[in-house]
């Protein structure tokens, strides 16, 4: 099953992204909250220059219409990893 099934089944009002499965690197899950969908900045990056976007158009749309996103308790969680040292 993969995470975004799994997920399906745990909290069924989750919000993903459309076309941007292949972002996704787990559940994220907190006492008290509903499971949510967490993303891979650079992996979503990755996903829209691989749909035909530049390197910088990918940035540009990733800043404009999914970082920025919040729909409520159900929005997933975008991790940022921090470069190595």
């Amino acid at each position: 099953m993969s995470p975004l099934e799994q997920l399906a089944e745990e909290n069924p009002d989750a919000v993903t992204f459309d076309d941007l499965d292949a972002a996704v690197i787990g559940i994220g899950r907190q006492w008290g909250s509903p499971p949510l969908a967490i993303y891979s900045a650079d992996r979503i990056v990755e996903v829209l220059i691989g749909q035909g976007m530049t390197h910088e158009g990918a940035l540009d749309w990733y800043g404009h219409n999914i970082e920025c996103l919040y729909v409520g308790p159900h929005t997933p969680i975008i991790v940022d990893f921090a470069p190595e040292p």
